[in-house]
């Protein structure tokens, strides 16, 4: 029997990504906050897991209409407050000789 199942937090990594445009994404990833990466299985069983990939049902609730926008307005945010960190860290590195 083939697992031909989707992976719902790589459904909703993609969705994300095409919300916040390529730059923001590429950003997004490269901290490994997106949710392929931040998902767990929980109490998934294997095959669930299996099919659907880890965090499914976290994914799946993250992806709904009610849950989307504010979880979306929340990821820009994340990642507006991690480039500002990134700066400060770079403006604090280059002043230490």
């Amino acid at each position: 029997m083939g697992l031909a199942g989707c992976n719902v937090c790589e459904d909703l990594d993609a969705r994300v990504c095409a919300d916040l445009g390529e730059e923001d994404c590429a950003y997004w990833k490269s901290k490994d906050l997106n949710f392929t990466k931040t998902a767990t299985g929980g109490r998934q069983k294997l095959f669930k897991s299996l099919l659907f990939g880890d965090g499914a049902e976290t994914c799946r609730g993250l992806g709904s209409d009610a849950a989307y926008g504010p979880m979306l307005d929340g990821t820009k945010q994340a990642i507006a407050a991690s480039r500002k960190a990134d700066e400060a860290i770079n403006k604090a590195n280059a002043q230490v000789p």
